[in-house]
């Protein structure tokens, strides 16, 4: 008895969960963000060589691999 309860709960909270999926009037595959700004790929592009450049310029800063180093190319995005 003990072993079924939370799978049972788990099963309820799954349906109740995907019932308001197949309730809801928009399909779940539209994105009306990608099509207006004309982009069908959900991951943006970006500047070939940035991160690496990012990371050189903080380790000749910093040093490699250090903890200032890591919040270097963590603020710039490339961590």
């Amino acid at each position: 008895m003990h072993l079924r309860m939370p799978i049972i709960a788990g099963l309820a909270s799954a349906l109740i969960g995907l019932a308001s999926y197949s309730a809801s009037a928009v399909p779940l595959a539209h994105n009306p963000l990608a099509a207006a700004a004309g982009e069908s790929r959900p991951v943006e592009t970006v500047q070939w060589g940035y991160c690496p450049a990012v990371r050189q310029r903080c380790a000749l800063r910093w040093g490699w691999r250090t903890w200032r180093y890591f919040r270097c190319a963590g603020r710039r995005g490339c961590a």
